[in-house]
C-alpha cells in the first residue's frame, strides 16, 4: 500500500494529536483527584496534585503512570488493527492512530530522564539514597522500547518503497512531536500566562485549556474521515489484479 498525505489529512491527523495529548494529561488528572480525593491544576502540558494531597510513597506511582497507561493502550490498539487483515480504511486509521499517541515523543522524554515512566519506576522501585538510580533510569528505557518500537516497526512494515519508509522519520514520526511542543507547550502555555482566560471552568483547570480541548474534540469529530484515506493500494497491484480478472474471464469464454 502507497502513502496519499494531503492538507486535510494531516490536520486531522493533529487534531487527533491534539486529542490524544488531552486524554493523556486528564487520565493524570482524573487519577490524582481519585488517589488524592481533592482536584489538582492542569494547564496544557502539565498537572499537580493538589496542594493539602497527604499521599505518599508508590500510591503516587499509580498518578504518574495513568497518562501513559492511555497512551499506550491506544498505541496498542493501532497496532492490532494493523496486525490484522483489514481493510485500507481501517488500516489508515490504525497507522494514523499510532502515530497520534507520539511514540517518539515518548522515547525522547523517557530518554532524557523526564518521561511519566521514569518517574514512575522511581516511585515503584528507587532507593531512598538513590544507590540504584542508574537501574532506574535504564529500566524505563527498556519499558519503554518494548512498548513503542513493534508497533513502530509495524508500521514501518506496511509502506511498499524504501522512499516511502523514510518520508514516515520527518511527516508522522518527527513532524507531530514538534507541532505539539511548538502549538502546545510553548504557544499555548504563552497565551495562558497572559492571564487568557484563566476563570476556572473546572477545579484546577482554566477555561481556556478547557475550551481547547472541546475544540479539537469537535474538529477531530468532524474531520475523522481524512484519516481513512492515507492509504491507497498500488497502482501495480490494481493493474496486476485487473490482468488476473482478464485472463479468468478469457480461460471460461466459449
Amino acid at each position: 500500500m502507497k502513502l496519499k498525505f494531503s492538507v486535510a489529512y494531516l490536520l486531522s491527523f493533529l487534531s487527533l494529536v491534539f486529542v490524544i495529548h488531552e486524554l493523556h494529561d486528564w487520565a493524570h488528572v482524573l487519577m490524582g483527584q481519585w488517589v488524592c480525593g481533592c482536584w489538582g491544576t492542569k494547564a496544557f502540558d502539565s498537572w499537580t496534585m493538589c496542594d493539602h494531597s497527604d499521599v505518599s510513597g508508590n500510591i503516587i506511582a499509580f498518578i504518574w503512570m495513568a497518562g501513559p497507561l492511555v497512551s499506550y493502550i491506544l498505541m496498542w490498539v493501532a497496532y492490532s488493527i494493523l496486525n490484522s487483515r483489514k481493510s485500507t480504511a481501517s488500516r489508515s486509521m490504525g497507522f494514523s492512530l499510532l502515530f497520534a499517541t507520539l511514540p517518539f515523543g515518548r522515547i525522547l522524554a523517557v530518554v532524557g530522564g523526564k518521561s511519566d515512566e521514569t518517574n514512575m519506576m522511581r516511585e515503584f522501585f528507587q532507593r531512598p539514597d538513590g544507590s540504584n538510580h542508574q537501574f532506574v533510569v535504564v529500566s524505563a528505557i527498556v519499558l519503554v522500547l518494548l512498548l513503542t518500537l513493534p508497533p513502530i516497526i509495524k508500521a514501518f512494515s506496511l509502506t511498499s518503497s524504501i522512499k516511502e519508509k523514510m518520508m514516515l522519520i520527518p511527516v508522522l514520526l518527527i513532524f507531530p512531536v514538534v507541532v505539539d511542543y511548538v502549538v502546545v507547550n510553548l504557544g499555548m502555555n504563552k497565551i495562558l500566562s497572559d492571564d487568557i482566560m484563566q476563570e476556572e471552568s473546572l477545579p484546577g483547570t482554566p477555561f481556556l485549556v478547557l475550551l481547547w480541548g472541546i475544540f479539537w474534540i469537535i474538529f477531530f469529530m468532524l474531520t475523522y474521515n481524512n484519516l481513512i484515506k492515507l492509504f491507497k493500494k498500488s497502482e501495480h497491484r490494481r493493474r496486476k489484479s485487473k490482468s488476473a480478472s482478464s485472463v479468468s474471464q478469457e480461460e471460461y469464454m466459449p
